[in-house]
Formats: structure tokens, C-alpha cells, sequence
């Protein structure tokens, strides 16, 4: 297994992240964190308001992909969304799609996806200030 893509946060920012949507609110914070003191934090985005955070990966010289991340998500009601997702063919697949959650701690997710993903990303609708998604440890595997 090789590390294609890896982002911790740790250097304060989202550099190299497409950050998008009507509620953009994307940004590096020191609330929480998986590991280290940085993580990538959504916070009340707005009711019905997606906030997009989106990289490229390269990836065609393997078979198989691994994306793996940890997420903490606070305070997601019914209205409230949080989705992680690939980019592959000309369509956005979704891995994970959730609403109506609240996360104690970070929780890590691992799932196999095509060689030919060109891009990540994560969503986050939520309407309340109390309401948060982060995110840490960002990696591509590629095999």
C-alpha cells in the first residue's frame, strides 16, 4: 500500500480544498481533533445551506483506493446533513450520508473505492450554531 493523498490540518489551514456552497463555512480549527491540535471544522452553515470541502486525487497508476477519514459529527438533527463522497465518471458517489447524529468522540471510516476517483469531498449542512462536522486525517491508499 502507497500514501497518495494525506492531510492532517496541522498547518492551520485548507490549503490545496475547494471549499463551496451556499453556506460555505469551511476552516481549519482548534476545537477538536483525531490527532496533533488542528482539524477541519463546518459550523452552522445555515438551514438548508451545503458547505462543500473538495480536493483532487491521481490515483490511475493502482488497482484499488482506500478512502479513509475520521469524522465528529455534533449535534446533526432531521434538518441537519453530513455527506462524504467520490468523484468518479462524471457523477459524485456518496459513501456516507447522515443526518440526526451526534458523535461523543472522532469515529474513523474506511471505504474502497475505484481507481477512477479523481475527487473527494465533504458536506456539511448544519443550521445552528451548536451544530458542527470535522474532520481529520484525510488519506488515499492506493494498492
Amino acid at each position: 500500500p502507497v500514501e497518495l493523498f494525506f492531510d492532517n490540518f496541522e498547518d492551520g489551514n485548507l490549503n490545496g480544498w475547494s471549499l463551496y456552497g451556499a453556506g460555505v463555512s469551511w476552516s481549519a480549527s482548534t476545537d477538536t481533533s483525531y490527532q496533533g491540535s488542528w482539524s477541519a471544522r463546518a459550523k452552522q452553515t445555515g438551514a438548508g445551506s451545503d458547505s462543500f470541502m473538495e480536493t483532487s486525487i491521481s490515483s490511475s497508476n493502482y488497482s484499488a483506493l482506500t478512502f479513509e477519514y475520521y469524522r465528529k459529527l455534533i449535534g446533526l438533527d432531521a434538518a441537519d446533513s453530513f455527506e462524504a463522497s467520490y468523484y468518479n465518471n462524471g457523477i459524485w458517489i456518496s459513501v456516507e450520508n447522515l443526518a440526526s447524529i451526534t458523535d461523543t468522540a472522532f469515529v474513523y471510516k474506511s471505504f474502497n473505492i475505484p481507481n477512477t476517483a479523481t475527487k473527494i469531498r465533504f458536506k456539511c449542512e448544519c443550521g445552528a450554531v451548536s451544530e458542527m462536522c470535522y474532520i481529520d486525517n484525510v488519506k488515499i491508499i492506493g494498492e
